[in-house]
């Protein structure tokens, strides 16, 4: 089995490919966040009451 070469983790962590992925994972969270917060405001503009915008 061939040894696998040692990299620092700084390498490691500015390499672009990890940069791109944290970069959509923040993207993810902050979109689901912002969801997650304006959501029942958006169900309030369909005229419906606050138990029925808990339930939803």
């Amino acid at each position: 089995m061939a040894d696998v070469p040692q990299v620092p983790l700084w390498r490691q962590l500015f390499n672009k490919h990890v940069l791109l992925l944290t970069l959509v994972y923040m993207g993810g969270t902050a979109v689901a966040n912002g969801l997650s917060l304006r959501q029942p405001q958006m169900i309030k503009s369909f005229h419906m009451s606050t138990m029925q915008i808990g339930l939803a």
